[in-house]
């Protein structure tokens, strides 16, 4: 049994309640059941509830306190606490104090003195302060002082601005930047000032951005040079160890300050395989962190490892080239987590649930079905995309031997390859080669790897390593230095401050130099700035302009960026060579994503028509599309078809079959066949980037769960068996990315060739016809015909141009061999069906 006492300093239970979640599961909510008085407050009570935690596997939980809902929460940041086995097998008790992020384990350990709820610079001269009570003396007995770097500074008034909590204390002089303020009340504890919004002054900028490329650890034989950035820190410490986790500190080292608000330490001797910390002594707080430019870590992240990378390299590394494409057009992409893939015992790979599981070639299924990379390259994409593989938080890499699962949208170490993928997490040199070794694996096989990054949030907050090292920089924050929360993970990166932008720029180049990594998919990009993603775009280029960028144009809640800032689907004209997930068609082809049982195009929802068509022609505008019937957005939001990455599912919400079987429940395996067959016409004909799940082309299911990110293997896992089931599909699929990558008229770029080449023919409202004529972007067929029949009766196409047409593809079979040949003036396309044909003006076949 747990116990949660809470203190209020205003006494002021009203309402309030618990929501508590075990690490890696939903939360629940809980009341309080009873008040109790604390032995260091006489005549003050605190509210006590009790909950049962025996059944929780994890020793971490989180805690929100919260009232009316979640219309007032006591602290905008999440609390995390340890759930001992006490509390597990008997009782133990947690403190929880109003607006204190630290958890206390038992009442001595309170401190019930109030203290500063908020305080922060508005502009240079002026601090706004909330107490955490109210103050209850007047100003000129208890008046407010304000310490810069321990000494005080004069004040000329302050100002109470509502009720007795909340004040404007004015500065005689401007503030010095670089320097650490504290505020002090009597009766009040002591509080650090944060910066707030000075970060994004000019002023600072010019003075502490810091433009070097030795962020991190610099290692030689010879010595390693640590270089920190952390202008408002006081002192600054790296702390060597021999192990990645442990009681073995070697030697602290002091740093000093260097150029631009950055720390440097220089220690002797080679280091490789060493692990470090740093402590920084910053706004009255030492604090221990991780740091943000490792290279590597122990276990779980916590320390740093120093690294010789050049011994992390497998046998022909250096022959390892990056994938070349003409255009982004060019690229068929595959999404695949790691452990899905591999896990499952059908799929006959050894090193299950690790990098090497994908580095095996030749796997089969029980059936005699490859299985892994080289199911892979059988189906003919050409690039996988990897769902999160940096250091993530929800999977503890110390017990690899329990079942755990997560997505790893929860960011760590951005750096550093995720140990639970790794033969011995232990060791931080390991999993740099595995993923080495993995990447060789897949380009070996010809294919490219793109790499999801998750820069708009981190796992953490008030506890992360960035805002141990830096408080409050790296993330946005209102005037009252409240984090915005537009991840919906309950922070966002500020990606428009300077050593923000430089910390997602040198990233994402360390992994495309270091790992010859072959793409970026930004998770929830509409929250990193336009100015951000264009230097990401023209930093890749000066390593090899076909790194492909792309992620989703949208945020997970409101954000304080400003909209025209914003790398959203809206301002995509602003941005070269970045593509956009295409949620118009994808919702148009299936139905909405949110509302299982709401059909699309293909499930009977015709008025989706528009939508399909939308995604067709890249998303650029189109004279043959009406604009009025678009979900979403009215408007064409591409400029390139490559802005446009076409698809119909994705880790997120339901799989395309189980949004079929959500949808239309009236339906059989034989018609869902059909449907994800013609959905696969419609994505691999599409102008723009095609971006297919893993497992789609073999009826993958989750058994209808639409948000499995912690869900076990039970849920995730790709059982290979399936693929034998469906070998229909796979094969219509296969078919389909040969026809696609063979000819170039699916994979124009210019709005202007698109517009110029592509029409859409009179058709029912059931049905999409389109035509690609005159050698579209230099194909060899003259006019290519593609007919899609969502409806339930079959079709007649009258052809635009005298016979002989060649069928390609048909209700069944797709690829780029003529199936039949047509000769009559029409063409009759069979329900929930699509046919392709092209037309035969000088016998090019």
């Amino acid at each position: 049994m747990l116990r949660i006492h809470y203190y209020r300093y205003d006494q002021d239970y009203t309402g309030w309640d618990i929501w508590l979640w075990e690490m890696g599961h939903e939360g629940s909510l809980y009341s309080f059941k009873y008040q109790e008085r604390l032995n260091q407050e006489p005549g003050k009570i605190a509210m006590v509830a009790e909950i049962d935690v025996s059944s929780f596997k994890s020793d971490r939980a989180g805690i929100i306190l919260r009232r009316g809902g979640w219309h007032e929460r006591d602290l905008h940041i999440d609390r995390y606490f340890h759930i001992s086995e006490e509390a597990r097998t008997g009782t133990a008790d947690i403190y929880v104090v109003q607006d204190t992020i630290e958890i206390m384990y038992s009442e001595e350990d309170l401190c019930l003195t109030p203290g500063f709820e908020t305080a922060v610079f508005q502009n240079f001269r002026e601090i706004y302060v909330k107490l955490q009570a109210p103050a209850t003396a007047p100003l000129s007995q208890e008046p407010f002082k304000v310490l810069e770097n321990g000494l005080e500074v004069p004040i000329r008034h302050v100002t109470q601005i509502r009720g007795a909590r909340e004040f404007v204390i004015s500065l005689e002089e401007d503030m010095v930047l670089g320097s650490s303020y504290m505020v002090v009340k009597p009766g009040f504890r002591i509080g650090a000032v944060a910066y707030g919004m000075l970060y994004d002054t000019q002023e600072f900028e010019e003075k502490f951005t810091y433009t070097g490329d030795d962020l991190g650890a610099t290692w030689t034989p010879e010595a390693t040079i640590f270089r920190v950035w952390s202008p408002i820190a006081t002192a600054v410490y790296v702390n060597i160890f021999e192990k990645g986790s442990g009681p073995n500190l070697q030697t602290v080292e002091p740093m000093v300050r260097d150029l631009q608000g950055t720390w440097v330490a220089r220690i002797p001797g080679d280091l490789s395989g060493k692990y470090y910390t740093y402590t920084v002594i910053v706004m009255g707080m030492t604090l221990e962190a991780a740091d943000p430019y490792a290279r590597s870590s122990g276990v779980n992240g916590r320390r740093s490892m120093i690294l010789d990378l050049s011994k992390t390299n497998p046998p022909g590394w250096d022959k390892v080239k990056h994938v070349t494409l003409k255009n982004p057009t060019d690229a068929v992409l595959y999404e695949v987590h790691i452990r899905d893939a591999t896990i499952h015992e059908s799929s006959g790979i050894k090193m299950r649930g690790k990098f090497l599981g994908l580095a095996e070639t030749g796997t089969k299924s029980p059936e005699g079905e490859l299985t892994g990379l080289s199911h892979f390259a059988e189906l003919g994409i050409t690039h996988v995309h990897l769902m999160p593989i940096f250091d993530f938080f929800t999977v503890d890499e110390t017990r690899l031997d329990e079942p755990q699962y997560n997505w790893g949208y929860d960011p760590v170490n951005y750096n550093v390859p995720d140990g639970s993928y790794s033969t011995n997490p232990e060791d931080g040199a390991v999993r740099v080669r595995e993923l080495k070794q993995m990447i060789l694996a897949l380009k070996n096989a010809g294919i490219g790897v793109v790499m999801d990054v998750v820069y708009n949030h981190t796992y953490k907050t008030a506890e992360s390593d960035f805002n141990k090292i830096m408080p409050g920089y790296y993330y946005r924050t209102d005037r009252h230095n409240r984090y915005s929360n537009g991840s919906g993970c309950g922070n966002e990166t500020a990606s428009e401050r300077s050593m923000v932008r430089k910390f997602i720029v040198d990233s994402v180049k360390y992994w495309a130099r270091e790992y010859k990594i072959d793409g970026f998919r930004f998770d929830l990009m509409g929250l990193h700035d336009v100015e951000t993603m264009n230097l990401v775009r023209r930093e890749l280029d000066t390593i090899n302009p076909s790194i492909l960028i792309y992620g989703e144009g949208w945020t997970g809640g409101p954000s304080l960026l400003e909209g025209s800032l914003a790398a959203t689907k809206t301002n995509a004209p602003k941005l070269e060579r970045i593509g956009f997930f295409n949620d118009n068609t994808r919702d148009g082809i299936r139905g909405d994503n949110f509302h299982h049982h709401q059909t699309g195009f293909i499930t009977g929802n015709y008025y989706m028509k528009e939508s399909v068509k939308f995604g067709i022609a890249g998303a650029v505008f189109h004279h043959g599309i009406d604009y009025s019937r678009i979900i979403y957005n009215s408007f064409a939001w591409a400029g390139h078809a490559w802005h446009c990455v076409n698809y119909a599912a994705s880790h997120d919400n339901l799989t395309l079959y189980d949004k079929l079987r959500a949808s239309r429940p009236d339906l059989d395996d034989n018609e869902y066949m059909k449907l994800v067959n013609l959905v696969g016409a419609i994505v691999l004909t599409a102008q723009g980037i095609p971006f297919l799940m893993l497992g789609i082309d073999m009826m993958r299911s989750k058994n209808g769960e639409h948000n499995s990110y912690n869900l076990p293997d039970a849920i995730n896992q790709i059982d290979w068996s399936n693929k034998s089931k469906y070998r229909p599909v796979f094969a219509y699929y296969q078919g389909l990315i040969r026809l696609r990558r063979s000819h170039p008229a699916f994979r124009m770029v210019l709005a202007d060739d698109i517009r110029r080449h592509l029409h859409f023919l009179p058709s029912r409202e059931s049905s999409i016809v389109f035509i690609l004529n005159h050698h579209a972007n230099g194909d060899p067929w003259e006019t290519i015909l593609v007919a899609i029949n969502a409806g339930t009766e079959p079709e007649t196409i009258v052809l635009p141009l005298p016979g002989p047409w060649h069928v390609v593809a048909d209700a069944n079979r797709a690829g780029t061999d003529i199936l039949y040949t047509v000769r009559d003036p029409s063409v009759t396309v069979p329900p929930r069906a699509a046919m392709i044909l092209f037309h035969d003006d000088a016998g090019a076949v």
